[in-house]
């Protein structure tokens, strides 16, 4: 912790920064582990080398993937399938074509793994039939968990699925010029002036890859080649729009597709390890570069990670052999333990036989629905993957049929500002035209584009229409909408202390209550807030924040009773109560620490230990915001107690809001003391809407800010501890998270809902009592 002295008179003043804690929302759990006997660690051999995505890829890729999935669901998009265009670059040094230990691959061999990949992503791939007749039902029908009635098949088990994608062997280069061998480019390393195999990975991707990429807007680039480092494969996952993500991790221009130990590519020709013959590392590897993850979800600790996937059950780690040692296939199920992740929890062993695993090839044979919404939400959106289907007509002489046309929108639209409608139609089409009725005031960024923005000028329904043509005909459309306003009843806080401040707390010098070395006596704290600072339908003030301080016996402590107080005053914290509660010191620290707060100082900081205690008082009755006001909170009457209160600094984005009670009198510390600070008294405020929520909870429980871009604190206060139920809700009635918090009293919880899409939701609230309230949220 980072501590500066100032000197105020007699008392000390102790800087300390923080932040609050924040309960990371994740769409779903992550995966676990495989039976002692059966999980093998390699020691020469790594399956893959792909590199983990960024947290920001996640969170941008993650809202595409819901975005998809609700369409799905409403109709607004359709399943689609995609052919893709695949050229391998056969990197070999002067070796004989189809020599038995050759890297020069045969055209057989590159024919055997586009059979491969067909087959597997259709769910048809070798020994899908041997799929346990009661595989993971158990997890299926928990009801702790989220799996969708999509993803599981008539015997209760999570589906195979078929992802609709089919791989071709391009016929033409670059050029236009036809392939004497479909879907391959032989490269001899000498002529490239490449160094000798074996290649490192570094090495691939800073001269191999820009040295004989295809274009990747049109090609699926794939290289088979010496691979070194033990590596079978790695790849780049989808380019996020607006994000590169961690270096290597997302594909560019120079960089974009998959590399395959030559000896593990395809079922035939050379195959140098036993467990890995079957053609499986490229169907592993090319779910990475449609957007999956390890099905473990690639967390350093057991059962600590997610694949961002409902129907893949929690896994504490990957399932592999070494190489040369071929274990053959667990058998399910293969693990007793149980692992829970995000809410959902996996009793019936692991899903070796995933993809995304790290198992024998023989031992593979499964995608599930979640993970096709995943590849269909890359294809649909990724820089280097929606152009390719295209492409695929001419490169691999696909049939062009007249088009159906189809598009997906946002589940909610908001009045005056920007929705995104996106192209789903099939045929492939080569032009759109997109209209709107009524028409008044709407605006179209480009109407001939595939995926144009809409913004609509006021709530209401409108009918949106899209014609897509390609050269063999013309088909059409249409929609109708619901615009929102998009406005809440939702409370609110102000915070005087900026966003770029340090927070500081005031401490006694002598570990007593407000007293300094000379007999100073504060008894009192004021905050300052003008009515003209909230929105205008804000009408009342139901409570407020306290931001006590406490680290270890340093800071607030006690037994006696304070009392937090709103009065309306233009000049100062005055005597005029309009609302109040008092409540005990130590009712205040059995409220839990956290270790940072988003919504008054710098949520840049956080500390190493939870010494900022967030106490929620509200007023028995709320106060009326009828002028400007200012919240007070007494100091204790007994010399062994003490409150310290975090504060903003001077100079550091604070005002001069903040007040002491000194001698009977309120003194303004900025122009009475020249030290500038403002208070940690932090106003809960809401319209007229909110105040007349007066159920249990609905009183007790404050929500803020909203509309946020997905992080919202609930400011809780309530009158004994119970176990608390958050379930988010969207538009279709779908649960999309839960969580639970068990014996809580007083705090603010603090959620972070920015993966899931922009939109409405709704947040039920329970207790254990059975008491209800419901919030409405909106993701901006």
């Amino acid at each position: 912790m980072k501590k500066h002295l100032l000197t105020f008179g007699c008392s000390t003043l102790l800087v300390a920064g923080s932040m609050a804690q924040t309960l990371k929302m994740q769409p779903k759990p992550a995966e676990s582990a495989g039976q002692a006997p059966q999980q093998h660690t390699a020691t020469n051999t790594t399956r893959c080398g792909t590199q983990t995505p960024s947290y920001q890829w996640d969170a941008a890729f993650n809202a595409q993937v819901e975005k998809y999935k609700q369409d799905l669901l409403t109709g607004k998009a359709s399943a689609v399938n995609y052919t893709i265009a695949v050229i391998v670059h056969v990197v070999h040094d002067n070796e004989t074509k189809g020599g038995a230990t050759s890297y020069n691959l045969s055209q057989a061999q590159i024919n055997s793994q586009i059979a491969v990949l067909n087959a597997d992503y259709s769910g048809t791939g070798l020994n899908a039939n041997t799929y346990p007749a009661t595989a993971f039902q158990g997890f299926c029908s928990a009801a702790t968990n989220s799996v969708s009635a999509s993803s599981i098949d008539g015997s209760g088990r999570v589906a195979i699925a078929n992802t609709g994608i089919t791989f071709c062997l391009a016929t033409k280069d670059p050029n236009g010029v036809t392939l004497t061998e479909p879907g391959i480019d032989r490269i001899d390393r000498n002529t490239k002036g490449w160094t000798a195999p074996p290649y490192a990975q570094a090495y691939c991707d800073a001269t191999i890859k820009p040295g004989s990429i295809w274009n990747p807007t049109k090609y699926f680039n794939v290289w088979a080649l010496n691979l070194g480092g033990g590596l079978l494969g790695y790849a780049t996952f989808p380019a996020a729009s607006g994000l590169t993500g961690i270096p290597g991790s997302t594909g560019t221009a120079t960089t974009d597709g998959v590399v395959i130990l030559g000896s593990a590519f395809g079922n035939t020709g050379y195959q140098s390890i036993s467990a890995y013959n079957k053609g499986r590392s490229c169907s592993h590897e090319t779910g990475h570069w449609l957007g999956l993850r390890h099905i473990w979800g690639d967390g350093g600790a057991q059962c600590a990670a997610d694949d961002y996937c409902n129907d893949t059950p929690p896994q504490m780690g990957q399932n592999n052999s070494p190489p040369g040692a071929d274990y053959g296939c667990p058998t399910y199920p293969s693990q007793a333990a149980s692992c829970t992740f995000g809410g959902q929890t996996n009793t019936n062993g692991d899903m070796f036989m995933n993809f995304m695993d790290y198992t024998d090839d023989a031992c593979m044979y499964m995608f599930t629905n979640d993970q096709k919404a995943r590849m269909m939400t890359a294809m649909a959106n990724a820089t280097y993957r929606s152009p390719l289907p295209g492409n695929a007509v001419t490169l691999c002489n696909v049939t062009v049929v007249t088009p159906v046309a189809s598009f997906t929108h946002p589940s909610s639209i908001c009045a005056t500002q920007n929705a995104q409608f996106t192209d789903a139609s099939t045929g492939p089409p080569t032009s759109w035209a997109w209209s709107v009725n009524p028409t008044a005031g709407v605006v179209i960024t480009t109407a001939t584009s595939q995926n144009p923005t809409i913004n609509f000028p006021a709530a209401g329904t409108y009918t949106v229409s899209l014609t897509a043509t390609n050269g063999q005909g013309s088909n059409g459309t249409s929609q109708v909408v619901t615009v929102s306003s998009c406005t809440t009843s939702s409370c609110d806080t102000l915070s005087n202390i900026g966003n770029t401040d340090t927070l500081t707390s005031y401490l006694s010098s002598n570990g007593g209550y407000f007293i300094g070395t000379n007999g100073y006596h504060f008894t009192g704290l004021g905050e300052g807030y003008k009515k003209t600072q909230f929105p205008v339908n804000i009408t009342n003030v139901k409570g407020g924040i306290i931001l006590f301080y406490k680290n270890g016996v340093k800071g607030t402590k006690g037994t006696s009773t304070i009392t937090l107080s709103m009065v309306n005053s233009a000049t100062g914290p005055g005597t005029t109560v309009l609302a109040s509660q008092t409540f005990a010191i130590n009712t205040a620290t059995a409220t839990p620490a956290v270790q940072r707060v988003d919504y008054a100082g710098n949520p840049a900081l956080q500390f190493a230990s939870p010494i900022i205690i967030p106490y929620v008082a509200m007023f028995t009755t709320p106060g009326s915001l009828a002028a400007d006001f200012y919240l007070t909170l007494s100091t204790p009457a007994a010399t062994t107690d003490t409150i310290a209160v975090l504060s903003g600094r001077a100079g550091h984005n604070a005002t001069n809001t903040g007040w002491v009670l000194y001698n009977s009198s309120w003194l303004d510390l900025g122009t009475g003391a020249g030290k500038n600070y403002s208070i940690g008294l932090i106003p809960i405020a809401c319209p007229t809407a909110g105040i007349q929520d007066n159920t249990y909870l609905g009183h007790n429980i404050n929500l803020f800010p909203n509309p946020s871009n997905g992080l919202f604190n609930f400011a809780v206060a309530l009158n004994h501890a119970t176990n608390l139920n958050f379930a988010v809700v969207n538009t279709l009635g779908q649960t999309v998270f839960t969580r639970t918090e068990n014996n809580f009293t007083n705090g603010v919880l603090t959620y972070d809902l920015s993966g899931f899409a922009k939109g409405v939701y709704f947040v039920h609230i329970t207790d254990s009592e059975n008491n209800k309230t419901v919030k409405k949220i909106i993701i901006e």
